[in-house]
C-alpha cells in the first residue's frame, strides 16, 4: 500500500512538472542519469533556476542526491571531464567545486561501497544561443545543454568549422565520453551516428592538421529534427524523485523574466 502510494505522489509530481511553463517557448521535465561505480560522465540538458534566478550551483542541481562524507575521500564526486578540482558533499554543501560551467562535460564519480544513486536532472527547456568556445586541435570535452534527441545537422557545427573527409581518418569527429561509435562527416552526411542524446558529454576531436573553431550552437534558428523534451521511464525505484528532484530548479509562471 505504501508503494502504490509512493508512486501516485511521483506521478502527480512528475505531472505538475510537465504542466509549468515559465513562456510559450519553454517545457519542464527531467533526464534520469543512471550512474555506476565508478565515473559516469553527463552533462546539463536544462537551464535550471533557484529563487526565479538562473544557477548552476551543484548545491540546487545535484543537491543530496550522491553520498557525502566528512572529507573529499570519503565523498562521491563531480569532476570535470577536462580535469581540474572537483566538487565532493559534505552531507550539508557541496565544497571545492560548487558550480557547474554552461557547456562543459562532467564526471559523477562514486566510491567503491556506495550505492550507485541515480541523478535526476530537473529544470526548464530554454532556447538560447551557447557559446562551447573555441575547438582546439584534440579532445575538446562538452555538453549540449538539449533536453531532446536532436540531429547532428541541427546543432550547427559543421557551419561553425567541423572539418569532414572521405574517410573516418581524415575527418573530425564526435565521440561519447563513455566510448562507443563515433560520429564523423564524408562530406555529404554523418556516419557513425546521427543525432546526440540529452544528459550525455561527448568529446569533440579536431585532427592535427585541421584549422580549430568556434562553435556556437543556436537552436532557437530551428525546430525542425529536435525532438524535446526526453524524459526517462519512471520505475519503482524513481519514487527517490520526491526526494531527490528540488522544485526550487523549475520556473514557474510567476518566475517569468522580463
Amino acid at each position: 500500500m505504501k508503494k502504490v502510494f509512493i508512486l501516485s505522489i511521483l506521478v502527480l509530481f512528475v505531472g505538475s512538472l510537465l504542466a509549468l511553463e515559465s513562456d510559450p517557448s519553454e517545457v519542464v521535465g527531467f533526464v534520469k542519469i543512471t550512474t555506476q561505480v565508478g565515473f559516469t560522465p553527463f552533462s546539463l540538458p536544462f537551464t535550471f533556476y533557484s529563487g526565479g534566478f538562473q544557477t548552476f550551483a551543484l548545491d540546487d542541481i545535484i543537491g543530496a542526491q550522491l553520498t557525502g562524507g566528512a572529507a573529499p575521500f570519503l565523498s562521491d564526486q563531480i569532476h570535470p571531464v577536462e580535469g581540474g578540482a572537483y566538487g565532493w558533499y559534505d552531507n550539508t554543501n557541496w565544497q571545492t567545486l560548487t558550480n557547474f560551467t554552461d557547456g562543459h562535460a562532467y564526471y559523477a564519480y562514486i566510491l567503491t561501497g556506495h550505492s550507485a544513486n541515480p541523478i535526476y536532472l530537473a529544470g526548464n527547456v530554454e532556447q538560447t544561443p551557447v557559446d562551447f568556445g573555441t575547438m582546439a586541435v584534440g579532445f575538446n570535452p562538452v555538453g549540449i545543454r538539449e533536453a531532446g534527441v536532436v540531429s547532428l545537422d541541427n546543432i550547427d557545427i559543421l557551419s561553425s568549422g567541423f572539418t569532414g573527409g572521405a574517410a573516418p581518418f581524415l575527418s573530425d569527429q564526435i565521440h561519447p565520453v563513455e566510448g562507443g561509435a563515433y560520429a564523423w562527416h564524408n562530406g555529404t552526411a554523418w556516419q557513425g551516428f546521427t543525432t546526440i542524446s540529452p544528459g550525455k558529454a561527448y568529446n569533440i576531436y579536431v585532427l592535427s592538421g585541421h584549422t580549430p573553431f568556434t562553435w556556437i550552437y543556436d537552436p532557437t534558428t530551428r525546430d525542425s529534427g529536435i525532438t524535446r523534451p526526453v524524459k526517462s521511464t519512471t520505475t519503482s525505484d524513481d519514487s527517490k524523485i520526491m526526494k531527490t528532484i528540488k522544485s526550487s530548479t523549475i520556473k514557474g509562471t510567476s518566475n517569468k523574466r522580463k
